[in-house]
């Protein structure tokens, strides 16, 4: 069976994800992939607009 890369890829990711919060309680799992995603946003270009509780607008920094 021949498996794509890609795939090995997701799996290797989704594992290392597992590792990271598997002995988190449920508030630090929510904190870690706040922080993540900000991670991401800010490498995109991009920041978080807050506009009212849990409710955001992403904008483009210049």
């Amino acid at each position: 069976m021949i498996i794509e890369k890609s795939l090995e890829e997701v799996w290797t990711w989704k594992e290392a994800v597992y590792n990271d919060i598997k002995d988190m309680t449920v508030e630090e799992q929510l904190r870690y992939f706040e922080e993540k995603s900000n991670s991401f946003l800010h490498l995109q270009g991009y920041k978080k607009k807050i506009l009212s509780s849990k409710i955001y607008q992403l904008e483009k920094v210049n």
